[in-house]
């Protein structure tokens, strides 16, 4: 099992740069953020704000960003090491679908919903605003799904890997045969 790079075209590189990217930005950076809605209450003291990053934001949006940056990060390694296309091609017909609900998952919740905040937190801050790392979450849930794509639309065997020209034979006529006489 070698990795051939030459293997892998657009769509698999968009896929490797964007999975793990993804999977940062859901754990590492906030994505929403609510303010304290007053001064009087005990909640300044221990906080200046209440910051939610992708994960405490919507599961199901989380669970479909892991299952396409492994699936993805799989595609990437199955074209690199393998001739036939085959694999890779019913992973990316399997998780483009799954692409694109993470995208308008992601795109729902950074441009129309905002996550509500519970109990005591509603009382103590304001509505969540929107962070820099929700919109590099929708912009790399918008390139994992255009990674499959293009994958997807440019699948087939690389040039080193198509099947070499057959070699051929032609047999000449025998010498003292003559072409216009029939076999008997």
């Amino acid at each position: 099992m070698r990795l051939r790079f030459s293997r892998l075209r657009l769509g698999e590189w968009l896929i490797a740069a964007a999975a793990p990217l993804m999977v940062a930005d859901t754990f590492a950076t906030t994505w929403f953020q609510a303010r304290p809605a007053g001064r009087r209450h005990a909640a300044t003291a221990l906080s200046a704000a209440l910051s939610l990053n992708g994960w405490q934001t919507s599961l199901p949006a989380v669970v479909l960003a892991l299952i396409l940056c492994g699936g993805g990060l799989a595609i990437w390694l199955t074209t690199a090491t393998r001739r036939s296309p085959a694999l890779p091609v019913v992973l990316n017909t399997l998780l483009l679908p799954l692409a694109l609900a993470l995208a308008a998952l992601v795109a729902i919740r950074v441009l129309l919903v905002p996550p509500s905040l519970h109990g005591a937190a509603r009382s103590l801050a304001s509505a969540p605003s929107v962070r820099p790392g929700a919109w590099a979450g929708l912009a790399l849930s918008l390139a994992l799904c255009a990674g499959f794509y293009v994958a997807l639309r440019r699948e087939g065997l690389a040039p080193a890997d198509a099947p070499a020209e057959v070699p051929t034979v032609e047999l000449a006529p025998r010498t003292g045969e003559s072409r216009d006489r029939p076999h008997a």
